[in-house]
Parts: C-alpha cells; structure tokens; sequence
C-alpha cells in the first residue's frame, strides 16, 4: 500500500473533446499539468467519442486502466478519456478511469463524463474533517458511496464520534435509538421531519447548529410537549464542553435569554410505549353473554370476545358456562 497523502487534489474540466482544431495539443498539455501538479482525481465532463469510430474490447479497455461502468458504456477507440488515460500511462503515471455517455452530441459525436483517479489504480487516501466523523452528516457520505459503488476498500479509524459520546452521557436510553443529523432549514420540512417521529418509542439523537436552536427547540415542543426529557451536549471532547440534562419546555426558556454558542447534539426521550387496556374478566363474560343473546354458539361467542378483549379464550370460556 503506498503511503498516505496530506491532501487530495481534485481536477474538474469542461473538456470540449474533439471539437477543438488543435485537441492533440490539448490533451498533451492536460496530462503534462495532471503530472505536474500531482492531481490524484480528475474529473471530466463533455468526454466525447466519434459514433464511426470501433467500439473497443473490454479486455483492451482494462489494459488501460478502465473500471466498468454500471450504465455498460460502449468506449470507441477515439474516447477522450481513454486517450487521456493511455497518455498518461505512456508518461510515466497510471490511473484508473470509468465512465459513461450521457447524450448524442454535436453532428456525429456521443458525449458524456469520465472520472480518472489514482485510488482506482491501487493508491490510498484519507478523508478527514476539521470537526465531527467523516462521512456523518458530513459531504464525505458521497466518497464513500462511490468508493463502494467502485469496490474500493474504505477503512475507517476510530476515533471520537458526537453522537454516541452524547447518548453515552445524556443519561437516558441507550440500548436503542435513532440517529436524525441536522434538521432541515426550510421550517415546512423541519416541521414534517419532527411530525413523523411524534410517536418514536426510541432516543432520538440530533446534530444542531447555535443559530438554529432556538427554531429546533420551538419545533421540537411543539410536537413532543414540554416534559419530554431531553439532554443538550455542547462543545463535547473540547475545552467549553456542557451537558445539560433538562425538559424541552426548560431548554426553550434557558435559550431564549442565553444565547446559544458552539455546536450541540440533541438527545431527545423517546415516546412512552402504548400499553394495551387491560379488560376485567367480568366485562369478557359479560359480552360473551350478549353475543350469545344474539344468536351466536357459545364457541363462536367466546372467540369473539376474546379477540375484541384480548382475554384468554378457554378462561372465558369456563367462566362463560357457569353463567
């Protein structure tokens, strides 16, 4: 495994391929700036190819660096990106590549987009956040579904996680709940998201910015009542780190005279669970009685009742024949 980079570059460009008079200038210019400046992934747009020009064999695609796209693209021999690729294995620096067609284009051309990328071609990279989990509620989640999508290796290090740090110490149930991250700014799809978890028996967990809790809070009593417990973690791992455990009601009124500051993760009881009404015995007997002074056997009364009631049918039953 080759050694980790500092920092990963990205080039993005608008190719315009094989409309330009003087493209082989061109594409000998692009590799020489992807060699020149390091670049590990580069990102291609208006690949285009000739529809006269041979489809090329996978097995010769492959000996080019090419990944097999889910669309099944067909790649011709004259594929910008292809060029691209054999280009720069011919000066020195291999990259994987994969790509697909998106439309026909101008006159007699296919166009779509290629994704070259030295992590496809067996070299490692890390990602990293300067706060939180990479790839939680974090953009790093679209990495690492393409990583997958790609079957490129994603090894996570472990280490400090928001979430689970404040569920560890907000002192209610941990043994199951649910992970919401951040809220949505438009109020009609917060008040939706928040609507559709009113009746959720686990904890449920939330990632808040200081300039939007004051709206969460509002929402979240609105929907879940001023005594639903609720543990606010501020700044947690760092210097000013806070952990409040309070109601909805008392966290509404504390921040609307203490401005909030630093990031916060919400941990929020969950609902109390429905518990079924218990129905006396006398009641099941009861309406054993008037289903049968309505026509029905004793049996068919008695399974009746019992389903209705939710009673044990051959104790109602027993009860039902001395009546």
């Amino acid at each position: 495994m080759a050694p980790l980079k500092d920092k990963l570059k990205v080039l993005t460009l608008n190719a315009h391929s094989l409309l330009e008079w003087d493209a082989a200038f061109c594409l000998d210019s692009l590799t020489d700036a992807i060699i020149r400046e390091n670049v590990d992934v580069v990102v291609l747009q208006e690949v285009n190819q000739s529809v006269e020009a041979a489809h090329v064999p996978m097995d010769v695609l492959k000996t080019a660096g090419y990944v097999p796209c889910p669309t099944d693209a067909q790649i011709r021999s004259d594929n910008y990106a292809l060029a691209a690729a054999r280009l720069l294995k011919q000066k020195g620096c291999s990259f994987s590549w994969t790509g697909g067609l998106a439309h026909p284009a101008y006159r007699h051309l296919e166009e779509g987009e290629a994704v070259l990328s030295r992590l496809l071609a067996g070299e490692s990279c890390a990602l990293v956040t300067d706060a939180g989990t990479p790839a939680v509620s974090d953009p790093g989640e679209e990495l690492v579904a393409l990583c997958a999508q790609a079957g490129v290796e994603v090894v996570a290090l472990p280490g400090p996680c928001a979430l689970i740090t404040a569920l560890a110490v907000s002192g209610l149930p941990t043994g199951r709940f649910t992970f919401e991250g951040f809220l949505a700014m438009n109020k009609k799809n917060r008040r939706a998201h928040l609507a559709a978890l009113r009746d959720e028996e686990r904890t449920m967990i939330f990632y808040e910015a200081p300039h939007k809790l004051r709206a969460t809070l509002a929402d979240l009593l609105e929907q879940f009542g001023p005594e639903r417990r609720l543990t606010l973690c501020r700044e947690l791992t760092k210097l000013h780190e806070e952990v409040r455990r309070t109601t909805l009601g008392a966290a509404a009124e504390f921040y609307e005279t203490n401005p909030p500051r630093g990031e916060f993760v919400l941990v929020l009881e969950g609902a109390q669970p429905c518990r079924a009404v218990e129905v006396p015995m006398e009641q099941g007997v009861a309406l054993v009685c008037a289903l049968r002074a309505s026509g029905l056997s004793l049996r068919d009364a008695v399974r009746q009742a019992a389903q209705q009631t939710g009673l044990p049918k051959n104790e109602l039953y027993e009860r039902a024949i001395g009546t």
